[in-house]
């Protein structure tokens, strides 16, 4: 990321009960350089989840990413 680019992360999750509807649980926003590796915090999630990077300002980018699951 450069000087001017913006991205928010939102991570969801399924409500049960509702159909299969997805609730933001937690959204984050990086702006500029990043100095460090962005790490959310640790997140329990039952009913199934999703995740999503979204591009508010800035050029398009390509980000590496891992999710891990701990059983």
């Amino acid at each position: 990321m450069v000087k001017g680019d913006e991205f928010r992360i939102r991570i969801y999750e399924k409500v049960e009960g509702t159909g299969g509807v997805k609730k933001v649980v937690c959204q984050f926003t990086l702006q500029g350089v990043q100095s460090e590796v962005f790490v959310s915090p640790s997140l329990v999630l039952m009913n199934g989840w999703d995740m999503s990077l979204q591009k508010v300002s800035g050029a398009d980018g390509a980000f590496d990413a891992s999710i891990r699951k701990i059983a």
